[in-house]
């Protein structure tokens, strides 16, 4: 038998194609070669939190874990990554699944780097590629490599550039809305947030406590809850603003995002314990403030 009969061509195929960055890497690097800033094993594990082999091997085996009724083509919604230092190329079929997962994929990428106070950008598109392990090539990946570098989501100001968010094309939107299920579209609600017509990964929506009311509610445990939140989101908000370049325009250009974002959360936190104590006094006829 003939190669040519016995293996199938490659072809380029059809994806939601992203492409993710850590911000500042390179600094990074300089100030941990200088003897400062993040140690050698901490810049590894940075790379590692934008995906791993070991990642790609679970998907592989049990298929992605959001959204498992979703439709899918293959068990493992054609889920490949290749991770090369500071960046990674992710991608998916294009079903319902496929787009949830690859979301889902950077959402955890961007929550777990904020936690150690690193910033991410990347872009999430669709089109043709061929992606096999350390193996990319095509427009897809192209497109979504060259628009990592103009995102504007959310910015601050008119003519801002490269801001600290992973943002989803407008085709890949409209996917989401016209395409996939209502599994698929509330997860990437809780993912995404839209600002002037761009919708971005957002790590930060689910920063806040919520409680239900009831014969179990317990004031004083859901403050201590609300009280764990608010220190979690402190604790974010330190790692950021103390990145060892943080005093440099460039990157407080970049944090400012961040903080912005993690200081809307704290002041949640504040008005949830508001609500709660107005819950656990006595009947009055109007919340404070009202």
């Amino acid at each position: 038998m003939t190669k040519s009969t016995a293996e199938a061509p490659l072809t380029f195929q059809d994806k939601f194609v992203a492409f993710i960055d850590i911000l500042g890497f390179k600094s990074m690097v300089e100030a941990s070669e200088a003897g400062g800033g993040r140690s050698v094993s901490d810049l590894i594990d940075l790379m590692h939190d934008l995906g791993t082999a070991e990642s790609k091997a679970e998907v592989q085996a049990h298929g992605p874990p959001i959204c498992p009724e979703s439709h899918r083509i293959a068990r493992d919604v054609g889920f490949e990554l290749t991770q090369a230092s500071d960046c990674a190329i992710v991608s998916t079929e294009v079903s319902p699944a496929g787009l949830i997962h690859i979301l889902n994929h950077c959402w955890i990428a961007a929550m777990v780097l904020l936690r150690k106070g690193a910033l991410i950008r990347g872009y999430i598109t669709r089109g043709r590629i061929h992606h096999a392990g350390a193996t990319v090539l095509g427009t897809g990946y192209h497109s979504a490599y060259k628009s990592e570098q103009g995102v504007t989501a959310f910015r601050i100001d008119v003519d801002e550039i490269g801001t600290p968010f992973i943002e989803i094309d407008p085709m890949v939107q409209a996917y989401l809305r016209d395409e996939t299920d209502p599994c698929v579209r509330e997860m990437a609600d809780r993912m995404t947030r839209s600002y002037e017509g761009v919708t971005a990964i957002y790590p930060f929506k689910t920063m806040s406590h919520s409680f239900g009311i009831g014969a179990g509610f317990d004031a004083e445990r859901e403050k201590r809850s609300n009280e764990n939140v608010r220190r979690r989101i402190q604790r974010y908000r330190d790692a950021i603003a103390g990145q060892p370049d943080a005093g440099s325009e460039k990157v407080a250009r970049k944090t400012r995002h961040y903080l912005a974002a993690l200081d809307a959360q704290l002041e949640i936190a504040d008005q949830t314990d508001g609500m709660i104590d107005f819950l656990s006094s006595p009947i009055t006829p109007n919340y404070p403030g009202r």
